[in-house]
């Protein structure tokens, strides 16, 4: 393959895991890249395999933004609060088959399990806990809006063009989420 990496491109990830599937990412990336830039494809095409560049490189970015939650508390920890209406009587049924009740918040802190987070979730996590700025927050989110182009059922006009700009931007997140994500597994 043109363009293989050989020496991991993350080497401070210390989950041989993850650091694998960033360097087996970031080469088919590299392949891509590869592909966009050799001649004879029409711009529709090389607007899809951007379009993909921007997906992988999205995953990559939650995947890092995810390791520096985990390097920063790596036993979890990261809790959340959440309310929940309990009903404590019920004083009446209605004939649409509807109740009047009383009832009152119920707040409980609920562990957050990084496993299961999207990167929405991830952002807005790294950010409370000073992991990223308001401004790379920022960033990643219109990365995330690029990304999320992928679905095709609630668009309500016809996908845009992905450009050389495009990938620059995402390229550029990505590059300050990677020093990021460096810098916190090297305390």
């Amino acid at each position: 393959m043109a363009g293989r990496v050989k020496e991991s491109n993350f080497p401070f990830v210390r989950n041989s895991v993850l650091r694998e599937n960033l360097d087996r990412v970031f080469n088919l990336i590299l392949e891509l890249i590869t592909l966009v830039e050799s001649g004879g494809h029409d711009p529709l095409t090389k607007s899809g395999l951007r379009k993909t560049i921007v997906i992988y490189t999205a995953s990559i970015i939650e995947a890092l933004l995810l390791f520096c939650l985990e390097e920063k508390k790596p036993q979890g920890g990261y809790v959340r609060t959440q309310k929940e209406f309990k009903i404590s009587k019920r004083l009446y049924q209605t004939d649409a088959g509807e109740e009047i009740v009383v009832g009152h918040d119920v707040e409980q802190s609920v562990s957050i399990k990084l496993d299961k987070m999207n990167l929405d979730q991830a952002t807005k996590l790294s950010f409370e806990h000073k992991i990223i700025s308001k401004a790379l927050a920022k960033r990643i989110n219109e990365v995330r809006d690029m990304r999320n182009r992928q679905h095709l059922t609630g668009m309500d006009a016809v996908d845009k063009d992905y450009t050389e700009r495009d990938l620059a931007f995402v390229f550029e997140v990505a590059k300050e989420v990677k020093k990021r994500a460096r810098d916190i597994s090297w305390f």
